[in-house]
């Protein structure tokens, strides 16, 4: 999920462009992560020395990494260690990025450690658990500090796992918004019931509707019917009851799931504490909705 997250970082931080981070995310698929960015991201050398290692192989025609042991930037061991090291598509997310010119490596190394200090990560190669994924969530995605924060994180963390194994892993978090109320072309909605309801919604326009339903189906849609809605709606099911085992796990609270529905320009009103969460992805703009209906 570092890959997410970072890109919504870029984004919420306007240090790349909503085109610009849809055409990195293409590009990083086939990307290769460079010695400098892994030595940037390891913190064993900054973008300066990263730069002026480049221009001098311009002119040695030495080879890259014998040359940031020369020049005294790596050592032998801390070479090993980089290029052994695990690269994570968030690496090449950035990778892409720079390759394209949309960011410079000083750029980049100003926004890993950005990302870093404000994720409290020390490296991008670090895998999260499930608990300080939802804390990354919470606060990257800043969805404030009300008693039901907590859910709402474990929610999100769920649902961006469920879009990486079902959907597809090109997609991004671009914020939240704090609403009491929402409306959108088509959403499918569910509530959890437990000492207090949970609302929750997917919802997007016709086209996105299509495409998500065929990527959760692997099948070809052509226009909204019941397959459709079936499908999307198993996907909203399917994420809400596995959310409801990890709940009651944790709280031992008896929860209960009512039918998902899904509706034409359906208004959800009267949410306390509620979030719409914009997911950019590369078949269109998905929409998730959280929060407390009395």
């Amino acid at each position: 999920m570092i890959t997410q997250f970072f890109g919504s970082y870029l984004l919420n931080n306007n240090i790349i462009t909503r085109e610009q981070l849809k055409e990195s995310i293409k590009a990083s698929k086939t990307t290769r992560v460079k010695l400098g960015v892994l030595a940037i991201n390891a913190g064993y050398m900054t973008a300066e020395q990263v730069e002026k290692v480049n221009e001098t192989q311009k002119t040695v025609g030495k080879r890259i990494d014998d040359l940031y042991i020369k020049m005294g930037f790596l050592t032998p061991e801390q070479l090993d260690e980089v290029l052994g090291s695990q690269k994570p598509g968030a690496l090449a997310l950035g990778q892409a990025a720079v390759d394209k010119e949309f960011i410079t490596n000083a750029e980049f190394e100003k926004a890993i450690n950005g990302y870093k200090k404000e994720s409290e990560l020390t490296s991008l190669t670090n895998s999260e658990s499930a608990d300080v994924e939802t804390d990354l969530i919470i606060k990257l995605l800043d969805l404030g500090d009300s008693e039901e924060v907590e859910m709402y994180g474990k929610y999100v963390s769920l649902l961006f796992r469920n879009m990486v194994r079902f959907i597809g892993d090109e997609f991004i978090p671009i914020g939240t918004n704090e609403i009491d109320s929402y409306q959108h072309k088509w959403m499918t909605y569910q509530v959890i019931k437990g000492k207090k309801k949970l609302f929750t919604t997917l919802t997007c326009d016709s086209d996105t509707l299509i495409k998500f339903a065929g990527k959760f189906a692997k099948e070809e849609f052509n226009k909204v019917d019941d397959d459709v809605i079936d499908s999307v709606g198993e996907f909203v099911n399917l994420n809400n009851g596995i959310l409801c085992v990890n709940l009651s796990e944790n709280s031992g609270e008896e929860l209960e799931l009512e039918p998902q529905i899904t509706e034409l320009d359906k208004e959800i009103t009267g949410l306390k504490k509620g979030y719409v969460i914009p997911i950019y992805t590369e078949f269109g703009n998905v929409n998730f909705v959280v929060g407390i209906v009395e």
